[in-house]
Formats: C-alpha cells, structure tokens, sequence
C-alpha cells in the first residue's frame, strides 16, 4: 500500500481519508449540538383571520414574540425546522361571540408537516356561538422540514378569528 497525506489505516484494513473521517466527525458533531441546543419560538395572532369552510385553511398572519432561530415566516404560516427532533407544538384559536353558525358546528385545529400527515391538535363540536379551541401534539420533524397550522370546520361560509394575541 502507498501512504498519502489524506490517507489512514484503521481497524478493518481498509484506508479511509482524512476527509471522509473529518467529514464523518463533523456529522456527529452537528448531532451532538442539536442535542443540546434548546429550539423555542412563540408567535400569536394580533389580527382577526378569515377562515373559509372546509379541510386545511392555513393559519397565517402571526406576531413573533420569540424565535431562538427565526425558522417561521409569518405570512405563509410555515415553520421550518431549524433542527432534526421532536417538536411540542401547542397552539390555540379564539372565536368571539357571535362569530359562530348557531345550530353548532364542527371543527379541527391541525398540526400538518410538510410530507406528511395532518395530526389532530383538537377537535371540538360546538352548539355555542362562541368558542376556543387549543391543544398541544408533539411530532418528528427532519431539518428544514416545514410546520403548519390548519383549521377546519363544516359551516359555512367563513368564520374570524379572535385576533386576541392572549389566545391566539
């Protein structure tokens, strides 16, 4: 065998460059830190949304309070996964009085993650003509992977949101 600069030994016998190795610790290294690293972020509704009837109306519209890594943009109502792991999400919305169909109706607040399926955060049947609606679901997400929050309910035609910033 001829020895290079990039080139080592290791226990198997078969020569592994400096590059690879170095690139392989580097992996575990990110890992590691990902481990460690504490990812946080609150963000409310400041405004009152339109929510029009049917399946996955995306929540969007919201105020950061704080983001350790400023993965949500706001307007499209993504967060993006600064980092692979579990995430808690818990999430709430707020309707006013006499925003609701009277007669009830039903609705869903869900987690979807981009590639995936949507989870349920809550559901709630209501025959109030006001109502909150919130929950907390943990899941999986890969880096980059993106975050949303959907809405649903089967009376129409469209419902507004609070826009309280303490519930939404």
């Amino acid at each position: 065998a001829t020895w290079m600069a990039d080139t080592q030994w290791i226990d198997t016998g078969k020569p592994v460059s400096a590059s690879s190795l170095l690139k392989l610790f580097k992996e575990a290294d990110d890992r590691l830190v990902a481990l460690e690293r504490t990812v946080a972020a609150r963000y409310t509704q400041n405004a009152s949304q339109m929510l029009a009837a049917g399946p996955g109306v995306k929540v969007v519209g919201y105020t950061k309070d704080y983001d350790t890594d400023d993965a949500m943009n706001p307007n499209t109502g993504d967060y993006a996964c600064p980092v692979a792991g579990l995430y808690r999400v818990t999430a709430a919305l707020e309707f006013p009085a006499g925003t609701l169909p009277v007669g009830g109706a039903n609705m869903s607040l869900n987690l979807t993650v981009e590639g995936g399926t949507a989870t349920v955060i809550h559901d709630l049947s209501t025959t109030e003509t006001y109502a909150r609606i919130m929950g907390t679901v943990t899941t999986r997400c890969t880096k980059g992977q993106k975050l949303s929050l959907n809405f649903h309910h089967d009376a129409p035609p469209t419902w507004n949101t609070s826009g309280s910033a303490d519930y939404n």
